[in-house]
């Protein structure tokens, strides 16, 4: 029998500001809608937060990893290492552009990519690597790095999940050679949709600039009499003028933000050490700042747990359940190492994320682990 909810809690509510409203109106009421002063904008704030050279504005994360694969020139024949606690348009991406999906198995404390375990799967045909910094917790990137250099690799960061996590001190998405970002629904939101590329490399920032819009270059795009010189076919991968306009103003809360996330992270923590560890929240290791998109923990009562706070108002995530060989879309299609994932199986079955998210008071936190509490002391 369903129990009444004094609250609801849910778990992803953008906060839009007055000043986030105007600026959506007005940019619905200016020309174009496409590609002009307010993604411009966006994308300098976006290259100035995280310290790249370049930034470049999309539709969707999505189309971010599409595009960041075809300027790096990778394609059919290549193999492409990756997690396999990915999510699924990861190994979509790599697919589309005619390359093999090699999966390795994952850190057990965090959750992302161990580079321990890299450099038996590298192979002739290995041209990159896509680690994901999973949750917001960064993946350790100078043994991948290292070995990048030593393999003549490409690596592409996933930060989708990691908009102002640190590792050593460095920003997450400055130390690969490209990295992708979700900007829809994330640490900040672009109306639900939207993603983002940065690297220093300027050859490959033009590529992804132009293969966003059919393969045009502004002058192009700005007088269509110059169709007759396109010579790129792209994709229509661009983000409206009004979606711009309110990542630029979002960007600028982020490093509060994040510091809300990093607070509730620390009083779940401090709350669940108590379950007597019924229930494991992931690890934040000592070289890493975390900025919690998510809030993993870990149970083997993870669906029991997920329906108990559901009838009490607490909503939750599987942030990813299945891992990528045991999917039906790519099971006949990606490499899975001889000693199989065993981490990645056990981890994507056992983990329940709850919201961290800026704008959740303390008495929200404290309201949900007292129902993560609840649940084990019923047995």
């Amino acid at each position: 029998m369903a129990v009444a909810t004094p609250k609801r809690i849910r778990y992803g509510t953008p906060i839009i500001t007055p000043e986030m409203e105007e600026a959506v109106v007005q940019a619905l009421r200016g020309e174009p809608y496409i590609l002009a002063d307010h993604t411009k904008a966006f994308e300098r704030a976006f290259r100035e937060f995280i310290g790249t050279r370049h930034a470049v504005a999309l539709s969707s994360g999505t189309a971010a990893l599409h595009l960041a694969l075809l300027a790096a020139e990778l394609g059919t024949g290549d193999e492409i290492i990756m997690p396999a606690n990915a999510y699924p348009p990861v190994a979509d991406c790599i697919r589309l552009v005619g390359a093999r999906p090699v999966l390795v198995d994952v850190d057990e404390r965090t959750g992302c990519l161990d580079p321990s375990l890299v450099e038996p799967l590298i192979t002739p045909r290995t041209r990159a690597l896509i680690p994901l910094h999973m949750y917001g917790h960064p993946a350790d990137m100078d043994p991948l790095m290292d070995l990048a250099r030593a393999h003549n690799l490409i690596v592409i960061e996933d930060a989708a999940h990691a908009l102002g996590s640190l590792y050593r001190g460095r920003t997450t998405g400055t130390i690969g050679h490209l990295a992708i970002f979700s900007t829809g629904r994330k640490h900040i939101t672009t109306g639900g949709i939207g993603g983002m590329v940065t690297t220093n490399n300027g050859e490959w920032a033009e590529r992804i600039d132009r293969l966003r819009n059919h393969g045009r270059d502004e002058r192009e795009q700005r007088d269509l009499r110059q169709m007759d010189r396109v010579t790129l076919l792209g994709f229509n991968y661009r983000q409206s003028e009004v979606l711009a306009a309110l990542g630029e103003l979002q960007v600028r809360q982020l490093p509060a933000w994040n510091e809300e996330r990093r607070a509730n992270a620390a009083l779940y923590r401090e709350r669940l050490a108590a379950l007597s560890g019924a229930v494991q929240p992931l690890e934040e290791l000592e070289w890493a700042q975390h900025s919690y998109l998510h809030f993993p923990i870990r149970t083997t009562r993870r669906d029991e747990l997920a329906a108990f706070l559901n009838e009490r108002g607490v909503e939750s995530h599987f942030i990813y359940p299945v891992p990528v060989h045991q999917q039906r879309l790519h099971a006949d299609h990606v490499t899975v190492p001889p000693g199989g994932l065993p981490v990645s199986e056990r981890l994507t079955a056992e983990i329940l994320t709850l919201t961290p998210r800026p704008g959740l008071a303390p008495d929200d936190v404290e309201y949900i682990c007292d129902q993560v509490a609840a649940f084990f002391a019923q047995g």
